[in-house]
């Protein structure tokens, strides 16, 4: 990570995914094998989580672990409970940058989620 030095840009971006379960963990910001874009610092806004099996409480998790996937996992939400047809949103502040992804997933049999993650991308390269 540069430290910033010159120009750059700060753009408000979004992404959102319909139907996550518990099978696969999902990126929010980063990639695998790669992590974050260099030279960029990712500025989480707010994240709202909306659970839409409507058959009960489920369990969703959301983490910060190294772009392999499997080293150095900080866990932000680890089993934060759902009601059926509930929302919860986070909006507390803070950066994702390096080598580090976002990852959020669902932590019940038949869980079906919707996410929709809003950030702000500065580009210092």
């Amino acid at each position: 990570m540069a430290i910033p030095s010159g120009s750059g840009s700060e753009v408000i971006k979004h992404l959102h995914y319909e139907g996550v379960d518990n099978s696969t963990w999902r990126d929010l910001i980063g990639t695998q094998g790669s992590g974050t874009v260099s030279n960029h610092i990712y500025t989480i806004v707010s994240i709202i989580i909306g659970e839409r099996a409507g058959s009960g409480s489920k369990l969703c998790r959301l983490r910060i672990v190294d772009s392999d996937g499997s080293s150095n996992e900080f866990m932000l939400y680890d089993g934060l409970s759902l009601p059926a047809d509930g929302m919860y949103v986070i909006n507390e502040r803070f950066s994702v940058t390096g080598n580090k992804r976002l990852q959020f997933r669902g932590n019940s049999t038949s869980s079906d989620f919707n996410v929709y993650c809003t950030y702000i991308d500065q580009d210092w390269s």
